[in-house]
């Protein structure tokens, strides 16, 4: 039970970890635009169709 328990809040420290993550640059992405009043441009060069 100890086992399953551990792996329960390991998974729950990743997804949060994940979310702040997310946030993080979400927010980021937000100062980018409030500051240049364009969006940031992403490039698509390195994925192969």
């Amino acid at each position: 039970m100890d086992d399953i328990n551990q792996i329960a809040v390991e998974a729950k420290a990743k997804v949060a970890e994940r979310r702040r993550k997310k946030e993080f640059k979400a927010k980021e992405k937000a100062n980018i635009i409030r500051e240049t009043g364009k969006i940031p441009k992403t490039c698509f060069c390195f994925y192969i169709y």
